[in-house]
């Protein structure tokens, strides 16, 4: 089920249109299991965007138990890129964990994902790949097939060598987190595909982190996230020479 919000995130004074956002992911990214917000990709998007002073009007169409290999994500991401007001931001934040669950070939996973980064960029969208956040899986049963197939989504954004294209590994970096700080993963996780409120409150200060690192001062967001100015009208457009 899609999840339509438009998040004014008061910050550095936002100013003009929101910017629309598509996001488009299991679970994890559907924000099961946060039972106190939208999920750690919402969550991450709005604090970074509160950062930077910009507003983002975010559909997110994750869907429980939604694998990278159906056919109709990318029949239906179409469609949204095809609508009046296309996303300029697509966010695919698959989790892999339902694919490995149905052994789904890991080159099957790869084509479906090049296919759906094809599709947006062809509509003139920025994409970013966000990784899951980790769960009990991903240090028991899971452990070195899911760390594969994040390697492998990285690897198919990386391999489009698009200014166009960007990559947030939150999976690596929350597994790093833990390490560093001796933390155990247990207090972040739901059960054994989800994490906690706690657990997507990290993953999402993950997010926020790296995207001010990588769209943050000085270089800021790319050109196409950010609205244009308005036209000046009136005595304003006047005394600057218009009509």
């Amino acid at each position: 089920m899609a999840c339509v919000g438009l998040l004014a995130v008061p910050g550095r004074s936002a100013v003009g249109p929101p910017t629309p956002v598509l996001v488009v992911g299991g679970s994890a990214a559907a924000g099961w299991r946060d039972t106190t917000g939208p999920g750690y990709v919402t969550r991450g998007l709005t604090q970074y965007a509160r950062r930077v002073g910009i507003t983002l009007a975010i559909a997110n169409h994750a869907m429980p138990g939604a694998r990278v290999v159906n056919r109709l994500i990318l029949r239906d991401l179409a469609g949204w890129m095809r609508q009046p007001t296309p996303p300029k931001l697509v966010v695919l934040a698959w989790g892999t964990l339902n694919d490995l669950r149905h052994h789904t070939p890991a080159p099957a996973m790869a084509r479906a994902l090049h296919r759906q980064i094809q599709t947006a960029l062809a509509a003139h969208g920025v994409v970013l790949l966000v990784t899951p956040p980790v769960t009990r899986a991903s240090f028991e049963e899971e452990r070195q097939a899911e760390a594969a197939a994040v390697r492998q989504e990285l690897g198919v954004a990386e391999g489009f060598h698009s200014p166009h294209v960007y990559e947030v590994n939150v999976f690596s970096a929350m597994k790093h987190y833990l390490t560093v700080h001796h933390l155990t993963y247990r207090r972040l996780m739901a059960g054994r595909w989800h994490p906690n409120t706690e657990g997507h409150r990290l993953a999402a200060a993950i997010l926020a982190h790296a995207l001010m690192q990588q769209w943050g001062p000085p270089a800021g967001p790319p050109r196409a996230l950010v609205p244009a100015p308005p036209r000046p009208t009136g005595r304003a457009a006047a005394l600057m020479g218009g009509g």
